[in-house]
């Protein structure tokens, strides 16, 4: 090879190289968005019906925020590339190819994995190749190829990360839970208010856990009592088609589901 040149015979004249973010890094997890975590789970454990939405709101806030300016681990896995034969007849692996996997969430969708810490990744996969990158990066990644960002998938403490939370990730602003949201909520009672039969209404998660076991929005409806058996059916499916058609409601919100009780 010639001096001066790189193997594809390229110069380096007139190259840069940036300095390693992430040189010295040791593997282990981020201490705010560790602390984050634990509060939050903390407060899952509380009885629920003391804590609030706003508690609920503001302790995954935190944790959105934690997660756009930590260090997380990125996993690659090698996959099988090309196949040849060998002098003896023998299948061969030529080559191998590096991809980062993506998972199926609980509700059946695709989300990106990436972990808090060497450990929690070589718990999962212990051939995974484990490469840092900034969580505000990871969170654009995932949110341009329409995926949900699960962090320490696998682990009692594995959460989601959805939508309007990628985006409050990836940009650095603040969350604003959809649930707390009063331009959904005037969005949801901007229909309801259609129907005299929904009494009373009240916004909440539908998801507490971050963990995809729910929607993201939860409409409690209190219906007045007498309705017939196939009122109440048909309301509904006209009362969610008009909320999807809010743009407010559908941007704002990933999923939105509807519990009835009596009022």
């Amino acid at each position: 090879m010639l001096p001066g040149v790189d193997s594809a015979g390229q110069p380096f004249e007139g190259r840069s190289f940036s300095a390693n973010p992430f040189a010295g890094d040791s593997g282990e997890a981020d201490q705010v968005l560790g602390e984050t975590l634990a509060a939050f789970q903390e407060l899952l454990e509380a009885d629920p019906e003391q804590r609030t939405q706003i508690e609920l709101a503001t302790a995954w806030g935190h944790c959105v925020t934690a997660l756009g300016r930590a260090r997380v681990l990125s996993p690659l896995i090698a996959e099988a590339g090309d196949y040849g034969v060998s002098e003896t007849g023998a299948l061969v692996e030529k080559t191998q190819e590096l991809s980062v996997p993506q998972l199926e969430g609980p509700d059946g969708r695709a989300v990106a994995p990436v972990f808090s810490d060497v450990a929690a990744m070589a718990w999962w996969n212990s051939a995974a190749r484990p490469i840092p990158v900034e969580g505000s990066r990871a969170a654009l990644a995932a949110a341009s190829e329409g995926l949900a960002l699960v962090l320490d998938p696998g682990s009692p403490g594995a959460r989601v990360f959805r939508r309007s939370a990628l985006q409050a990730a990836a940009s650095g602003t603040d969350y604003l839970a959809p649930w707390s949201d009063d331009a959904v909520r005037a969005g949801f009672a901007a229909v309801l208010s259609d129907y005299p039969e929904v009494a009373v209404h009240r916004v909440i998660c539908g998801d507490p856990s971050q963990t995809l076991a729910g929607p993201e929005v939860l409409v409690v409806l209190g219906v007045v009592r007498g309705l017939g058996p196939d009122v109440v059916p048909s309301m509904l499916t006209e009362i969610s088609t008009r909320w999807a058609s809010n743009p407010v409601v559908a941007e704002r919100c990933d999923g939105v589901g509807v519990k009835v009780l009596p009022a």
